[in-house]
C-alpha cells in the first residue's frame, strides 16, 4: 500500500551509516555538482550519524560540515535512524537510490531498492556487484564526485531506462526470501548441504 510522501520534493536517496567506508562525501560533493543544474531535487541521507556510531575513533564529526560547506544545509537531509515502516515511505517515493560504499561484507540497502524497484547506482566494490545480481549502475571510480554527478544526472532523465524490471525484482526477492536462507542455514548446519 503506498504511503503519503515524506517530502513534496524529488529525492535522491542513500541508507548508510555515517562510517567513512560508505564514502558519503564523494555522494555529497556529486549531490552539489548535480543541485547546481536542478532546483527541485534534494539529497536523503538515512542512518546513523558519526556521533553515535560504535568502533569509531578520532576527530571526525560526520558530514554535516561538509553539507554547510558545499551550502547544501537547505537541500540535504539527515533523518538519522528511521524506524522499518519510515525507510520503507523513504524507498518508495525515491527517484534514485545512490549507495556510494567503497566496502561491503552484504550491503542490504542497494537490495531493498531493487526490491522497491528504484534505479540503483553503487559501485562494484566488495560485495556489491554480486548482492545486486547485475541490477544496479556502478561507477568506475568510487571517489570521483564528477562521475557519480553524471551518472546521477543520466539516471534522473530517464530513470524507467534504469529501474529494475519485475522479473528482476521477483527473482532478488526469491533469492533472499528469508524462508529460503533459513532453509540454506540448516541444510549447512546440519550436513545436507
Amino acid at each position: 500500500m503506498d504511503q503519503p510522501r515524506p517530502r513534496d520534493r524529488p529525492y535522491i536517496l542513500s541508507v548508510a551509516a555515517q562510517y567513512p567506508h560508505k564514502n558519503l562525501e564523494t555522494l555529497i560533493r556529486a549531490f552539489a555538482i548535480v543541485a547546481r543544474g536542478n532546483a527541485d531535487i534534494q539529497l536523503v541521507l538515512c542512518g546513523q550519524s558519526y556521533n553515535g556510531l560504535h568502533g569509531v575513533t578520532g576527530t571526525r564529526t560526520g558530514v554535516a560540515p561538509l553539507i554547510d560547506e558545499l551550502g547544501l544545509k537547505d537541500r540535504v537531509e539527515l533523518t538519522g535512524f528511521v524506524d522499518d515502516a519510515m525507510l520503507a515511505r523513504w524507498y518508495q517515493h525515491a527517484e534514485l537510490f545512490a549507495f556510494p560504499s567503497i566496502f561491503e561484507g552484504f550491503g542490504l540497502p542497494p537490495v531493498e531498492a531493487i526490491g522497491f524497484g528504484l534505479p540503483t547506482l553503487t559501485t562494484a566494490e566488495t560485495a556489491i556487484p554480486e548482492i545486486t545480481m547485475g541490477n544496479a549502475v556502478t561507477v568506475s571510480a568510487p571517489l570521483d564526485p564528477e562521475e557519480w554527478a553524471d551518472k546521477i544526472v543520466t539516471i534522473l532523465s530517464d530513470p524507467d531506462r534504469y529501474r529494475p524490471g519485475g522479473t528482476a525484482i521477483m527473482k532478488l526477492k526469491a533469492f533472499y526470501d528469508p524462508a529460503r536462507i533459513a532453509a540454506g542455514y540448516v541444510a549447512a548446519l546440519t550436513g545436507q548441504a
